[in-house]
Order: C-alpha cells, then sequence, then structure tokens
C-alpha cells in the first residue's frame, strides 16, 4: 500500500511510500550497481536502503521498479543517512519516464484517498459489525478506542473482563455449557 507522507509541504511534489526497487549505477559507469529497496517515491526523487553507500552529489542511472511498472532516469544523490539510506533526486527523466511515472503516482494518490475513506468509514463499520456479532451470539470489546479509562468490558455474564493493552479489537465466541452424564 502506499502513503503520502506527512511532511510534503516543503516539498515540490508529494510523496507517497512504497515498495520496490532500485537498481542504481554511478556515472561515468564503474560496472558495479548498487541494488535499493524503496522507501519513497515522487516526481522529483526517490529515497532507497542502498546495499552499499554512494557519494553525496554523485551522478547516477537508476532503473526504478515499482507495482509492476519500471523506468529509467538520471539523478543525483542529495542525502545520505545511515549509510544505507540514500535519497536521489530525478535530474533527467526521458517524456516517456515522466508518463509513466507520473501514472504511476496518479493510481497511489487513488489508492490512497480509497484507502483515507475505508479508514474513516471503519468506526461506523465497527460500531455496526459489534451489533451484528452480538445478535449473533459473539462478544467484542473495542480496546482503548471505545472505552474510557478505568472501564472495563462487560462479558455476557455481567462478569467484567479485564481491559486489553491493545489497540486491535478481540473477539471471543461464547460457547454454550452443555452437561455430560458420563455415568449414566
Amino acid at each position: 500500500m502506499a502513503a503520502l507522507l506527512e511532511d510534503d509541504d516543503r516539498r515540490r511534489s508529494p510523496r507517497f511510500v512504497c515498495g520496490g526497487d532500485a537498481r542504481i549505477v554511478r556515472l561515468p559507469s564503474e560496472g558495479v550497481p548498487v541494488s535499493g529497496k524503496l522507501r519513497n517515491l515522487s516526481m522529483g526523487g526517490i529515497c532507497v536502503d542502498a546495499s552499499s553507500p554512494l557519494d553525496l552529489g554523485a551522478k547516477t542511472e537508476i532503473l526504478v521498479s515499482a507495482h509492476a511498472v519500471t523506468f529509467r532516469t538520471v539523478g543525483l544523490v542529495r542525502a545520505v543517512s545511515d549509510r544505507s539510506r540514500t535519497c536521489l533526486e530525478f535530474v533527467n527523466m526521458t517524456a516517456g519516464g515522466r508518463s509513466i511515472l507520473g501514472e504511476l503516482l496518479d493510481q497511489m494518490a487513488r489508492l490512497q484517498k480509497v484507502m483515507k475513506k475505508l479508514r474513516s468509514a471503519r468506526l461506523e463499520m465497527t460500531e455496526e459489525l459489534s451489533r451484528e456479532l452480538e445478535e449473533a451470539g459473539v462478544r467484542m470489546a473495542l480496546c482503548d478506542r471505545l472505552f474510557s479509562p478505568g472501564t472495563k468490558a462487560l462479558d455476557q455474564s455481567g462478569e467484567p473482563e479485564p481491559r486489553c493493552a491493545c489497540p486491535e479489537v478481540i473477539m471471543g465466541i461464547a460457547s454454550p455449557k452443555i452437561k455430560v452424564d458420563l455415568l449414566g
């Protein structure tokens, strides 16, 4: 999934967290490509976790593969941190490469918009699902989001359950008690 990074207001173009690979070759070519895993992507460049360090300011040829799309561009190393994290600016991209990248980023923006809408509707859906599950005999405790500090969920017998420490949903199926007479 792609997510827009929060500090994009200082950027010329929005960047998206995404998976993918990059193959980076220093120019002029030394013959040894550096591989990298994408951390984020924008119209202006990429951030990768590189297999070996690159020099700040180095000119590179970059082959980017993300979401079944591949494009090639020339880039400059703009930032290096933690010896492997490298940020590269795209400085010379063909019109075809720019078009491919633009379509990919548009797709990622649409996906992000849908995911944001789903997340905002999740609470309403969770409450509706909770009611339906309770009617079906399944009990749910929604941790921390629905219970104020100090309150406890009640199970079907009316006994308080301990509060859970996680923000996730915990479900348990109420099992009926069946008496079995083994001697009779």
